[in-house]
C-alpha cells in the first residue's frame, strides 16, 4: 500500500482562506469608513470570490477541506445582502408616546420597520409586557427606552443581528440580548423573527 503523502494532509487551505477573507473584509471596511461608500453585499461577495479562488487552487493542490461549507455560507449571505439592498418594500415607523399606544405585536412583509419606544413617557405601563415583531424581508429596528430592563430574543433566517452592540451574521442565526435599566425598574421582553435581512435593537 502506497503511503499517504504527509504534505497533502489537513485542510490547510481552510485557514489560508479565512485569513484572506479577514484581510479583504477589513480592507473594505477601511475603505468604507474613509468616506467611499461600499455596498453591504460587497463584503460577502468578496468572501465568496476568495473562497472560489481557493477551491480552484485546491482542485489541483488538494487540502481544501471545509471550503465548500464556507462557499455555501458566503453565497447565501451574498444573496441575502443583494436582496435586502434591492427590495421594493414599505417603510413603516411606529413611535408611541404612551404605554397604551404600544402594540402587542408588529408585522412587516417586506421593507423597513422602525419601532421607536424611546418616547414612551410612562415606561411603568408596559411592565411585564411581551412584544412580538415578525418580518419577511428587510430591516427591523427597535429602539428601547431608558429606565427599563429589556430582554430580547432575535432570530434571522439569513442576514445579521445587532443587539445592544452584540453582533452576529450568517445563516439561521439567533441572539439574546439584555439591557439593565437600573434597580426596581419595569421590565419588558421582545421577540423578533425575520426571514431575510437585518435586525437592530438599541437603547436610546
Amino acid at each position: 500500500m502506497k503511503p499517504r503523502n504527509p504534505r497533502r494532509r489537513g485542510p490547510i487551505l481552510f485557514w489560508f482562506t479565512l485569513a484572506l477573507i479577514a484581510t479583504g473584509v477589513g480592507t473594505l471596511g477601511l475603505i468604507d469608513v474613509s468616506g467611499t461608500s461600499v455596498p453591504d453585499a460587497a463584503y460577502p461577495a468578496l468572501a465568496m470570490s476568495l473562497t472560489g479562488a481557493m477551491l480552484l487552487l485546491g482542485a489541483f493542490w488538494g487540502r481544501a477541506g471545509g471550503l465548500i461549507f464556507i462557499g455555501l455560507i458566503t453565497a447565501v449571505a451574498t444573496l441575502a445582502a443583494t436582496a435586502t439592498a434591492n427590495y421594493d418594500g414599505k417603510s413603516l415607523t411606529y413611535t408611541p408616546t404612551t404605554s397604551a399606544e404600544v402594540r402587542d405585536s408588529y408585522d412587516m412583509e417586506a421593507g423597513d420597520l422602525l419601532v421607536d419606544l424611546s418616547r414612551v413617557s410612562d415606561v411603568e405601563g408596559p411592565d411585564g409586557n411581551e412584544l412580538n415583531i415578525d418580518g419577511g424581508i428587510g430591516e427591523l429596528v427597535v429602539i428601547v427606552p431608558e429606565g427599563m430592563d429589556v430582554s430580547v430574543h432575535a432570530a434571522v433566517g439569513v442576514g445579521d443581528i445587532s443587539l445592544f452592540g452584540q453582533h452576529d451574521d450568517g445563516l439561521d442565526i439567533s441572539e439574546d440580548g439584555f439591557v439593565d435599566g437600573g434597580n426596581e425598574v419595569p421590565d419588558m421582553r421582545i421577540n423578533i423573527d425575520l426571514g431575510v435581512g437585518r435586525v437592530t435593537v438599541r437603547e436610546q
